[in-house]
């Protein structure tokens, strides 16, 4: 029964220090993401468009600007690139 409790306490432990429902293009969206790439573009989150290029970085484009964010420790979401022209 003690090792039973353990491993649940474990397993929930694991999922919430994972950072689950950061990955991708998605979580960029659910987390602060946006609110960044919005600042950093100069662009309003609604104009930004973003493409998954892996489970752990995606590329921005908005307001003819385009960047890169890599998710760092599966919690944060950090400015990558340069930001560029999107032309």
């Amino acid at each position: 029964m003690k090792r039973t409790i353990c491993l649940v306490f474990l397993a929930t432990g694991l999922a919430f220090s994972s950072g689950c429902g950061h990955w991708g293009a998605a979580g960029f969206q659910r987390s602060d993401g946006m609110a960044k790439a919005s600042f950093d573009l100069g662009c309003d989150e609604s104009l930004i468009k973003v493409r998954e290029l892996s489970k752990m970085s995606v590329g921005v484009s908005g307001c003819g600007r385009r960047a890169r964010y890599e998710l760092i420790n599966g919690q944060r979401w950090l400015l990558n690139s340069k930001i560029e022209s999107a032309e």
